[in-house]
């Protein structure tokens, strides 16, 4: 299963933007959310969609949202929205999909504020094994894509990890492959234990 890709799947959790006048297939999964590159320029239509869309059972996640030092609105204006998220995952009981760049340490503060009961997952994790350290205390699930420190993932605990494709248009079970082998675990034991994950956090596929 692939955790999280902007390409259509049905063995994936596709990630769609509210308020891009989304077409829903019952047959699929899905993850809805305000991309943080979008926090600039949010309307009211995409927050009532991602409102109304939450509650679908073929939506499985909220996200992506998050925090970006890079690209989109003021810290601010990024930390409000991804509120918004976070608390709209919890009345949805949903997990939460996260997209962080340079704003790890104001996410976990958010986290230890909130505190919340839904899990949240850093997808696209490339960050050293120090930074895994914190967020797996703090809690966090880990999605590494095609690219990712191969030490963080060594050292990520398999009851934490997803395995993604993000916009990439590559197989998920070479992705899969790489990182059992760099683990040293038996591919079918890995498969495994990441649908573990997945009903962990309360996805049923």
């Amino acid at each position: 299963m692939n955790f999280h890709t902007h390409i259509a799947h049905s063995e994936a959790i596709i990630n769609i933007n509210a308020g891009s006048n989304n077409t829903i297939d019952d047959n699929m999964y899905y993850s809805i959310g305000i991309h943080p590159w979008d926090s600039e320029n949010v309307t009211s239509k995409a927050k009532e969609e991602l409102t109304k869309l939450a509650s679908l059972h073929c939506v499985v996640a909220l996200g992506e949202c998050g925090l970006d030092s890079l690209r989109g609105a003021d810290l601010d204006t990024q930390q409000e929205l991804f509120c918004f998220h976070a608390n709209l995952a919890e009345l949805a009981g949903k997990p939460l999909i996260i997209h962080c760049v340079h704003r790890f340490q104001e996410i976990i503060s958010l986290k230890d504020k909130i505190k919340p009961e839904q899990a949240w997952i850093i997808h696209g994790f490339r960050g050293k094994p120090e930074l895994l350290s914190q967020l797996i205390t703090k809690g966090f699930y880990i999605s590494y894509g095609q690219k990712y420190n191969i030490d963080s993932a060594i050292a990520t605990p398999v009851d934490k990890i997803f395995v993604e494709s993000d916009d990439a248009d590559v197989d998920i079970n070479d992705i899969y492959s790489a990182i059992a082998k760099h683990k040293s675990i038996d591919i079918n034991s890995f498969y495994n234990a990441v649908e573990h994950n997945y009903k962990a956090i309360g996805i049923v596929l």
